[in-house]
C-alpha cells in the first residue's frame, strides 16, 4: 500500500468515525449529556490519588489514564494505569487516530474532547455493562 493509499485509508476511517460518534451524540438524552460532563470532575480525584500514590504529576496521570481509556471500563482502565505507573509496558495501537476523530467530533458540536468521549461513554455503557443489542448502535452506521 503507497502512502497516499494509507492517508487515504485513515482519512476514510477518520470520517467514519468521526460521523459515528456524531450520530451517538445526537441521540444522547440530556441526562446523558449532563452525565457525562459531570464525569471527569469526580475520576479527577482518583488521578490526584494515584499521583500521590505514584509520585508522578497529576497531568502524566491523565495523560495515561487518557490514553488507555478507549474501550474500557473505568475500573480496567484504572488498574491498567497502576499496571504502567508499577513498571509494566502499554500497548497503545490505535490511539492516536481514535482521538483524532474524537477531537474532530467534539469539536463540530462544540463540546471539549473529554466531555465529548464521556458523553459517548454514557451512552454506550448501558449497552456493554448490561449486555443489551449491541446491533442497535452499530445500526446507525
Amino acid at each position: 500500500m503507497t502512502k497516499r493509499q494509507r492517508q487515504a485509508k485513515h482519512a476514510a476511517e477518520h470520517r467514519h468515525m468521526r460521523d459515528r460518534l456524531l450520530r451517538l451524540y445526537e441521540a444522547a438524552p440530556e441526562s446523558g449529556i449532563e452525565a457525562g460532563r459531570l464525569w471527569y470532575p469526580t475520576a479527577e480525584s482518583v488521578i490526584a490519588s494515584m499521583s500521590r500514590e505514584y509520585a508522578v504529576g497529576r497531568p502524566t496521570v491523565a495523560a495515561l489514564v487518557a490514553a488507555l481509556s478507549p474501550q474500557q471500563r473505568w475500573r480496567t482502565n484504572v488498574a491498567s494505569a497502576r499496571a504502567v505507573l508499577a513498571g509494566h509496558q502499554p500497548k497503545h495501537k490505535r490511539y492516536a487516530r481514535i482521538m483524532k476523530a474524537y477531537a474532530a467530533a467534539a469539536a463540530i458540536v462544540g463540546e471539549t474532547p473529554r466531555e465529548f468521549q464521556s458523553v459517548i461513554w454514557q451512552i454506550i455503557r448501558p449497552a456493554i455493562e448490561h449486555e443489551r443489542d449491541w446491533r442497535l448502535i452499530h445500526a446507525t452506521s
